[in-house]
């Protein structure tokens, strides 16, 4: 359904994340969920959850740590509406 080889618990969560928010839910999270959730967002495309994301952590998240990793992983994969998104 979704693509993706859940290699973690965190994959798994954020497997559930997107169910949820595909249905229009949004759950509370904590501050590491919101971290990781935002840089799985852009690693598969979700530019909506990405922007949800960005919003909700008053814009706390470090979208330039580990050398620019969110970006690299966006366009590696070809998602460049974010990529697009993240420069701005």
């Amino acid at each position: 359904m979704f693509g993706y080889i859940v290699v973690n618990q965190q994959e798994m969560k954020f497997k559930e994340f997107v169910i949820e928010f595909e249905k229009g839910n949004r759950p509370e999270l904590n501050e590491g969920q919101i971290n990781c959730f935002f840089r799985y967002s852009c690693e598969y495309g979700h530019l909506n959850m990405a922007k949800w994301l960005w919003e909700i952590s008053d814009s706390s998240i470090n979208i330039h740590a580990n050398n620019e990793s969110t970006f690299s992983i966006s366009c590696i994969n070809g998602n460049l509406s974010i990529a697009k998104w993240l420069w701005e």
